[in-house]
């Protein structure tokens, strides 16, 4: 059996921590979170737990541990882990201005390695090493369940960052592929978001998509995805502090393009770094008439104006139906007006890049200059129309299914 808490809303995202469970009430808890004395009260009330198995050192899925200190509990985790967790930055204890509780000879730890099998409660647990978002970072495997547990290497709809320390894109892109090798039937349990299946992650296999979050400080981070074929990438759409986002992406691919979803400034700004350059920027044609204008693009939020010219980019106009064959992948172009005229969204296999159309839960504001309601309901019967296990990569929060979002088209 398996029951899911969430908790720990400390760096803007919550934990998932998970607990196995056997007819005894006996459990392993997979991770712990960030505020885990609530969740670990109602644990003890409902199981005895009998150890805990930790995917890596970040300060959202180790910070319960410290509930059980002096405790003879296993906890089990790897050597880089266990390296990590008393260090301030591998454990990103220093984004909240705080000090890792842990010290050596604290907690009962074991460490575990790639193909170790642990026999917990009546199950067999298969380790995998899964390293990529964290050196160490591991991910478990329960073959009678059909469950994997993968932390913050596979997501839905997307692998983990790996822009911490220690990260690394080329490790990432293994493990993901490590995970998806295992039968469609499997379900995904991650460290964050709601569960998933191999099944529907299968096409991540050929799509890499990395999510990055920059901007902070602006009402919300913006999302910006890259795909790559391995060498090659492309971005969808730039942000506030998009150098940071360069200096990764120039370290580990060749970048051939950028697709932009709409003109406004959170979605614009990084294109100043592209001033001058041969880049192809795609968007429509009416985002690149709204790119001077400091009200379009609400560059006066900020008392500012636009911080390029439109003649300084290489821009490509693109509409409805196009399709840009690029570093091997079909980009197909959807117009989606509503949020603002010319919004465009893009698809890929299963990937609709959407900017600010659809969110989770609801779809993006009409209210700010060239928006229209009567044009975002004709846009989400069209994003709508698509399969219902393709996913929806938009502009600010967390991803979503085509089908969990159809309940939109009734208000």
């Amino acid at each position: 059996m398996i029951k899911e808490y969430i908790s720990g809303d400390e760096c803007g995202i919550r934990t998932n921590v998970h607990v196995i469970s056997n007819e005894n009430g006996d459990a392993v808890l997979v991770d712990t979170s960030y505020k885990f004395d609530n969740i670990l009260n109602d644990i003890n009330k409902h199981y005895n737990v009998k150890a805990i198995l930790i995917t890596h050192a970040h300060i959202d899925h180790i910070d319960g541990l410290k509930f059980f200190k002096d405790s003879k509990i296993p906890i089990y985790m790897s050597k880089e882990t266990e390296t990590a967790i008393y260090d301030d930055y591998l454990s990103s204890y220093y984004i909240n201005d705080e000090k890792t509780p842990f010290k050596k000879g604290d907690l009962n730890i074991i460490n575990v390695k790639d193909n170790d099998i642990l026999n917990l409660i009546g199950y067999e647990i298969k380790v995998l090493s899964t390293k990529g978002h964290t050196d160490g970072s591991l991910s478990f495997v329960i073959d009678k369940l059909k469950i994997i547990f993968t932390g913050d290497t596979l997501f839905r709809g997307r692998h983990g960052m790996t822009t911490y320390l220690t990260g690394n894109h080329i490790d990432m892109l293994d493990s993901m592929n490590k995970i998806l090798s295992y039968d469609d039937d499997y379900i995904i349990y991650a460290g964050h978001y709601p569960k998933t299946t191999v099944s529907e992650m299968k096409y991540l296999k050929d799509l890499n998509i990395e999510l990055f979050q920059y901007g902070k400080g602006f009402r919300a981070d913006t999302n910006v995805y890259l795909v790559s074929n391995g060498d090659d990438a492309i971005l969808f759409d730039t942000s506030f502090e998009f150098n940071k986002v360069l200096d990764i992406v120039n370290k580990r691919y060749n970048l051939k393009a950028i697709f932009i979803t709409h003109s406004h400034m959170d979605h614009i700004d990084g294109l100043k770094y592209f001033k001058g350059t041969n880049i192809p920027i795609y968007m429509s044609k009416e985002t690149e008439e709204q790119l001077d204008d400091e009200y379009i693009t609400s560059y006066y939020m900020i008392k500012s104006k636009t911080p390029f010219k439109k003649e300084d980019l290489n821009i490509i106009n693109v509409k409805d139906k196009d399709v840009i064959n690029i570093i091997g992948f079909d980009v197909n172009v959807i117009s989606t007006p509503g949020h603002q005229v010319g919004a465009t969204s893009y698809n890929i296999s299963h990937a609709l890049f959407t900017g600010d159309t659809i969110f989770s839960g609801r779809h993006a504001m009409t209210t700010y200059p060239t928006g229209s309601e009567k044009d975002m309901k004709k846009t989400l019967k069209k994003l709508l129309s698509y399969p219902k296990d393709y996913y929806i990569y938009p502009g600010h929060d967390d991803l979503v299914s085509v089908g969990e979002s159809l309940f939109l088209l009734e208000e």
